[in-house]
């Protein structure tokens, strides 16, 4: 299906803001992880950020988490319509 330049799904999908908040919902959502033992931490991958208060071994990297909202914000800066 093909949208018309006047059809309001069109601009909406146009909007640059729509998918910063999509991916800054996303990156909040599943946080990057670390395991923790001892002193020695190493990178799991991803899980959901309510995890992150359940299981005492996993704890947030925020360096990886700090990382990913950089890129993405510069990203958005790029990409948007001035």
């Amino acid at each position: 299906m093909k949208f018309k330049k006047n059809n309001k799904a069109y601009k909406f999908f146009l909007d640059a803001r729509i998918y910063y908040a999509t991916a800054l919902i996303g990156i909040f959502t599943w946080v990057p992880m670390n395991y923790v033992r001892g002193k020695r931490q190493t990178f799991d991958g991803y899980d959901w950020i309510l995890n992150s208060y359940n299981f005492h071994n996993y704890k947030i990297n925020f360096v990886y988490l700090g990382i990913e909202f950089l890129v993405i914000t510069i990203l958005f800066f790029l990409f948007k319509k001035k």
